[in-house]
């Protein structure tokens, strides 16, 4: 985080961001993964981030069939029968992804709860 304190003017205004001028979309990789999905949706929903395009990388657990069924606006599901490994998944939903900003998640994790502001306001500097 260094590197953004010494930004001039990026720092200051980080923290303060409440509202993305760019659309989000967060591809987010699962895999056997049903356990953490109710917990994944209500983090990542806290932290602002309003779609999500999961790749199920192969699930065995109904990890895919929960996904549709969670009653969640703007979330998408690519299936893949077999696991295509993390890259491969990633190649797989960035190809179908539809977005301004794209990033990218695992269903497993939780990350920092600003992590994606610094993303979308460099995106929304004039002269990017």
């Amino acid at each position: 985080m260094g590197a953004l304190r010494d930004a001039p003017g990026l720092a200051a205004g980080l923290l303060g961001i409440r509202h993305l001028a760019l659309p989000l979309l967060a591809i987010v990789l699962v895999r056997d993964g049903a356990y953490y999905l109710d917990a994944f949706f209500d983090y990542y929903r806290a932290l602002g981030i309003r779609h999500f395009a999961f790749i199920d990388n192969g699930s065995t657990d109904g990890s895919a069939d929960f996904i549709p069924s969670c009653g969640c606006n703007g979330v998408s599901l690519i299936r893949s029968d077999k696991p295509l490994g993390v890259a491969g998944a990633r190649n797989r939903g960035l190809a179908a992804a539809r977005g301004e900003v794209i990033v990218f998640a695992d269903a497993h994790i939780d990350l920092p709860a600003h992590w994606w502001q610094p993303i979308v306001a460099t995106l929304n500097r004039p002269n990017v």
